[in-house]
Parts: C-alpha cells; sequence; structure tokens
C-alpha cells in the first residue's frame, strides 16, 4: 500500500513537472512569437523608412542588417540551448516538434524578410548610382557653362582691344604732320604714347596760333597805314 501511495507521488510529482516543463515551453513559444512579431514590425518600419529617405545614410541600413542577423544567430542559439536543455527532460515528442517546427518557420521567415531587405537595399544601390551619373552629368554641363563664360569674357575683351584700337588709328590719321603712333599691342601703353603725341599736338597748334595771331595784327597794322597813306597825300596837295 505504501509503495501504491509513493508510485501515486512519484506519477503526481512526475506530472507536475512535465506541466512546467510545457508551461516553460508554451512561455519560450510565446517569447518567440514576441520576437519574430517584433523582426516583422521592424521590417515594415524599415521598408517605410527606405521608402521616404532612399537617400539617406547606407550606415544605418547596414546596422539593421547586422541586427536583423545578431539577432537571428541569438534566436537561433537561444532555441538550439533551448531545445537541448528540453530534450533531457521533456518527454514529449509531439511538442518538441511543433517547437522544431516553429523554430524552422521563424527561420525561413528571417530569411524571406532578410532576401527582401536585400533587395530593397539592392535597388537603392542602384537608384544612388544613378543620382551620381546625374550629379557628374550637371557639374560637367556646368564645367562647359563656366568655360563658355571664359570665352565670351575673353572675346568682350579682344572686341573692346580692337575698338581702343581703331580709335586711337583715327586720332593716327587725324594727326597728320605728327610722330606716327608705332602700336606695341599694349592698349594703355599706346594710349599713352597718343597721350603724350596729342599734347605735343596742342603744343605745336598753340605755338602756331600765336604766331598767326602776330601776323594777322602785323598785317592789319599794314592795312592800316596803307589805308592812312593816301589821305595824308590829298592833304599836303
Amino acid at each position: 500500500m505504501e509503495r501504491r501511495i509513493r508510485h501515486s507521488k512519484g506519477l503526481e510529482k512526475t506530472v507536475s513537472i512535465n506541466k512546467q516543463q510545457i508551461d516553460t515551453l508554451k512561455e519560450s513559444m510565446k517569447y518567440l512569437k514576441k520576437e519574430c512579431c517584433l523582426l516583422k514590425n521592424t521590417h515594415k518600419a524599415l521598408r517605410i523608412f527606405l521608402k521616404s529617405t532612399f537617400s539617406h545614410e547606407l550606415k544605418n541600413i547596414s546596422h539593421m542588417k547586422m541586427y536583423i542577423l545578431q539577432t537571428t544567430k541569438q534566436m537561433e542559439i537561444y532555441l538550439d540551448d533551448k531545445i537541448k536543455s528540453e530534450q533531457q527532460n521533456q518527454r514529449d515528442n509531439l511538442l518538441l516538434n511543433a517547437l522544431l517546427d516553429e523554430k524552422k518557420n521563424a527561420i525561413e521567415d528571417l530569411e524571406t524578410i532578410t532576401f527582401s531587405f536585400n533587395k530593397e537595399i539592392e535597388k537603392l544601390h542602384d537608384h544612388i548610382l544613378a543620382l551620381k551619373l546625374s550629379i557628374t552629368e550637371k557639374d560637367q554641363q556646368l564645367e562647359n557653362v563656366d568655360e563658355l563664360k571664359m570665352k565670351i569674357g575673353s572675346l568682350e575683351k579682344t572686341v573692346e582691344e580692337s575698338k581702343l584700337r581703331e580709335q586711337l588709328y583715327k586720332a593716327k590719321i587725324e594727326s597728320s604732320g605728327q610722330p606716327i603712333l608705332q602700336f606695341s599691342g599694349d592698349p594703355l601703353s599706346d594710349m599713352e604714347n597718343q597721350r603724350r603725341i596729342n599734347k605735343k599736338k596742342i603744343r605745336d597748334l598753340l605755338l602756331e596760333n600765336e604766331n598767326l595771331k602776330t601776323t594777322i595784327y602785323k598785317m592789319k597794322e599794314l592795312d592800316h597805314s596803307r589805308a592812312s597813306t593816301p589821305s595824308s597825300t590829298l592833304t599836303s596837295g
């Protein structure tokens, strides 16, 4: 009778232990489901983030990828340790198989998420490459515009120098009898030479005007004396 009682108590204890193990496994299953849900939510958040900010720093994407890989490894290690620990005391093969199926499904889900994540990264790389090519083309266009501006500025300078030479040439033609201006190719130097020539021309003209003034004065005096000579002759007669 005592053996039966002890045997009954042993069975109750075994049943209690099995229940505790089953409860532990259920808690593990809940934890795994929460982790899977967290990973799915993380993946959704990543997809929204990638769509809204495709040009964001790829470091964040790399960190997220590392987080997923680390989480996967941690989950695999956790599941492996849990299964190894439970295999020693767990006699319910159905529950064990269910755990293995859950692990397999979780790994498959993670692989699917990782594959989709890698595809998104490839798309981002392609888009960034296209943006870089577009920026390179824009930079080339800007360089061409700057080169055209430099050419236009050079042509405008050449036109101004040509106008200057034309003015100097006209001034040279007008200054007949003056020293001939020898063009040096330097507009400023040519203008200074022309200024000196003009100054000399002005001095010569002023001197000529003074000579003309003296000559005119003498001629007027001569005319005046000629005009007064007949009158005096008639008076004396």
